[in-house]
């Protein structure tokens, strides 16, 4: 790769809307035990989220 390098994410979910106009929506979902990354967005373990708004979560539990 010469001098290029590439950075590890290790999350469960990554979801990035590049124009911040898109939404996530997490419905009867249970989540547990995933990889912490680097980027982890707060209060979601194992998700990196890029969104207009928070990701909303309905029914689910997101476990650490």
């Amino acid at each position: 790769m010469g001098s290029k390098s590439c950075a590890v994410v290790a999350v469960a979910l990554i979801f990035v809307s590049n124009n911040q106009t898109g939404s996530i929506t997490i419905t009867d979902s249970i989540t547990r035990n995933n990889p912490r990354g680097t980027f982890e967005t707060p209060d979601l373990p194992g998700f990196y989220v890029i969104a207009k708004g928070p990701a909303q979560i309905i029914n689910s539990q997101i476990l650490r």
